[in-house]
């Protein structure tokens, strides 16, 4: 049987199962979300038989990302009141049952999953499981990202193949799609003035490098050519994970 690792977004797993499932408490102690997120264990064990696991939390909000933009994920809404004893519940429950859990200072669970998923797969196939779409920029042809949707009953299996099928992009051109268009659940706001139907048309090119570096097409008239280039580049800093944040 071959081996393999999963590793799992813990933080978009405990918020998907706190809103996929009806308030459930023990002695006025909410465990919705716990309990949804153990059923998704669960079924990942039945389906995948991994050899390891891993899951991986945000520490805080303060990471390096906010040091360089101050106004990331600056609009995000404290997590329900119901939901935040429940990081606590769920990863004393993990450490129970064996599973590795990770929150560097400094980084978000994210990193975590870049740094692992790149350690790790020349060794064994990776399968990452989280709802952030922004996952799909560590699709590969070793690394599985399992996308969750309509709660957290059902997943999609995107390898590279797939992220093209759907996006007409490569996984390495999620960051600059993302970069460029905007993504309002992290306050990034993109680069105005630049046609998205670029992706379409030049599926093979389409990068920021080459926007700023050999078209002036991308952009409408009016538009601050410099400013817009470093405006991209914070944003793609900001998307793109990090594959050496501390795991120990």
């Amino acid at each position: 049987m071959e081996n393999k690792l999963v590793i799992i977004d813990g933080s978009s797993l405990l918020y998907r199962a706190f809103y996929a499932l009806p308030p459930l408490s023990k002695n006025g102690v909410y465990t919705n979300a716990v309990f949804g997120f153990l059923r998704m264990l669960l079924s990942i064990y039945r389906t995948l038989d991994p050899e390891y696991m891993a899951v991986s939390f945000d520490k805080s909000r303060e990471t390096f990302r906010t040091k360089m933009y101050s106004g990331y994920k600056a609009t995000r809404k404290p997590a329900p009141d119901e939901l935040v004893p429940q990081f606590a519940l769920i990863k004393e429950v993990l450490r129970v049952m064996g599973v590795a859990v990770y929150e560097p200072e400094g980084y978000e669970g994210d990193d975590v999953l870049g740094t692992l998923s790149r350690r790790y797969e020349e060794s064994l196939p990776v399968y990452i499981v989280t709802g952030d779409r922004d996952a799909l920029q560590l699709s590969d042809e070793h690394v599985t990202v399992l996308l969750t949707r309509k709660g957290i009953s059902q997943m999609d299996a995107m390898t590279p193949e797939a992220v093209m099928e759907k996006y007409q992009i490569t996984p390495s051109q999620v960051i600059d799609m993302k970069a460029l268009m905007g993504d309002a659940s992290d306050n990034i706001p993109g680069v105005r003035g630049v046609f998205f139907r670029f992706p379409r048309e030049f599926p093979s090119v389409f990068t920021i490098d080459y926007l700023f570096s050999s078209s002036r097409r991308a952009f409408q008239s009016g538009s601050s050519f410099s400013t817009s280039a470093q405006k991209a580049g914070l944003w793609f800093n900001c998307k793109k994970w990090q594959y050496s944040c501390t795991t120990t």
